[in-house]
């Protein structure tokens, strides 16, 4: 499916990019998304259609909502309340060691 998307998938504008969540790493702040939402496309965060990896972490970085909602293929949806995702965010880097949240040119 993931093939078919990027091949066959026209999307709105040129500056627009197929966006997909790969994995959920795992913490208690996820509990239940685990496993069974991998390689999916995101396509909306808060309602509003994701055009790119760069507008996502915008919304994202730039919400001031209490919760933050991805929907993604296949009829799934991801709600976590945004602060406490902040918190989960440091613990999951340290867990898996994983040096930065975000690679230097979305920043």
């Amino acid at each position: 499916r993931l093939m078919d998307c990027a091949m066959r998938q026209v999307l709105p504008s040129p500056d627009w990019e197929v966006v997909i969540l790969s994995q959920i790493l795992i913490d208690d702040i996820n509990s239940g998304y685990q496993g069974q939402m991998e390689n999916l496309r995101v396509l909306k965060v808060n309602g509003e259609d994701v055009q790119s990896l760069q507008h996502l972490y915008n919304k994202i970085e730039g919400s001031q909502e209490d919760y933050a909602r991805l929907d993604l293929d296949d009829d799934c949806v991801v709600i976590l309340r945004t602060e406490d995702a902040k918190v989960a965010n440091e613990r999951i880097l340290e867990r898996h060691r994983i040096p930065s949240s975000t690679s230097p040119d979305l920043l």
